[in-house]
């Protein structure tokens, strides 16, 4: 018996085949010790992310409660909100600062 001789076409397709395979197997062990989470990750969509505390100050130092979820819908855990957050309550004349506590940290943005 003659061993098969591989043509061109085949060869291609056996390399496609192997490099699709690696693909589908070498990303996601790679993904795996990515840091979580990230963005357009594997993980964005699976997991569920408490939303962030918040507070504004006005110019008397009076605290107030805001609701994030709210102004945000659902909080997706990839996005740290202590920016957008931060600029959106900013735009009310009155506020001086505002406070986000957010995994743990808490931040204290001055409103300009």
């Amino acid at each position: 018996m003659r061993g098969t001789r591989w043509s061109r076409p085949m060869l291609g397709a056996a390399a496609a085949f192997v490099a699709v395979a690696f693909l589908q197997v070498g990303l996601p062990i790679r993904a795996m010790f990515d840091e979580r989470p990230a963005r357009y990750g594997w993980q964005m969509y699976s997991t569920v992310s408490q939303a962030p505390d918040v507070w504004t100050q006005d110019g008397s130092g009076r605290t107030s409660v805001v609701d994030p979820l709210a102004l945000m819908g659902d909080p997706r855990a990839e996005i740290r909100w202590t920016g957008p957050l931060a600029k959106h309550l900013c735009r009310d004349p009155v506020v001086v600062a505002v406070i986000i506590h957010e995994r743990g940290d808490e931040e204290r943005v001055a409103c300009s």
